[in-house]
């Protein structure tokens, strides 16, 4: 009679296993990348040029670091406050058709861009990568709503 075969785990089931303090951590390039992406976003919010992909990538963009504060149990608090802004400007393109902050909005953006680099600083890249997933899935139900209440109200 043949032993059974033993299952070999994958990569990212192994990276599982591993103490979040094990796993590997997004690298230097990549966090340098995702604050480029920040303050590009923010940016083009705040001078106008905007558009609703433009602020589909920003409200995925605080998703994402709003679930890694969540699976760290750290910022919560402070990625909350982004998560109202993001909130706050998805509302605002519903009623006006413009993707813009208001002036508290973007002064509390620009205070979260230092809180989202921080998150990517600790985060592992497991981690990093549900919060992608699960930021994805969340945006594009949230956007599809704002639109539908945007074709509504211009009906």
């Amino acid at each position: 009679m043949p032993k059974p075969r033993r299952h070999q785990p994958s990569k990212e089931e192994l990276l599982d296993r591993l103490p979040r303090g094990l796993r590997p951590k997004l690298s230097a390039q990549q966090q340098h990348d995702l604050g480029m992406t920040h303050v590009q976003n923010l940016d083009a919010i705040a001078s106008g040029q905007a558009d609703l992909q433009l602020l589909m990538d920003y409200v995925e963009q605080v998703m994402t670091w709003v679930r890694v504060a969540q699976l760290l149990d750290t910022g919560v608090p402070e990625m909350m406050v982004q998560l109202e802004v993001a909130t706050r400007l998805v509302e605002r393109y519903g009623r006006t058709g413009r993707v813009g902050f208001d002036g508290p909005d973007y002064q509390l953006a620009k205070v979260g861009l230092v809180h989202m680099d921080q998150l990517a600083s600790l985060v592992d890249e497991p981690n990093a990568l549900a919060a992608t997933v699960w930021a994805r899935c969340e945006t594009n139900a949230m956007v599809k709503l704002a639109v539908q209440y945007r074709e509504k109200a211009a009906a």
